[in-house]
């Protein structure tokens, strides 16, 4: 038979720190869970780094990228697609807005 499907999901966070927070819980309980999730903080401001690495720093399903500026939508997601497609790790990709 084929691969198995390796499943990415990439959330984009800017200053929706109660959003995002809410949205990795709600991905860390799916049955059966992304094998990545990928989260961009795109130069927030609002306490986002300290409150991932107060929650979920050393969950293994999930990768960060913390930018120092704003890049947008497209520009946050292209930069995680090249990442997670650089690693070969999924095959798969969800984009997800928090």
């Amino acid at each position: 038979m084929g691969d198995k499907t390796k499943v990415g999901v990439i959330v984009l966070d800017y200053n929706g720190k109660e959003d995002t927070v809410d949205c990795l819980n709600s991905l860390l309980s799916c049955d059966p869970m992304p094998d990545l999730i990928f989260v961009v903080d795109n130069g927030s401001s609002d306490g986002f780094r300290e409150e991932y690495q107060n929650r979920f720093n050393g969950v293994p399903q999930i990768k960060t990228l913390f930018l120092k500026e704003n890049f947008g939508y497209a520009g946050g997601n292209n930069r995680a697609l090249k990442i997670i497609m650089a690693e070969n790790s999924c095959n798969l990709f969800i984009l997800l807005n928090n």
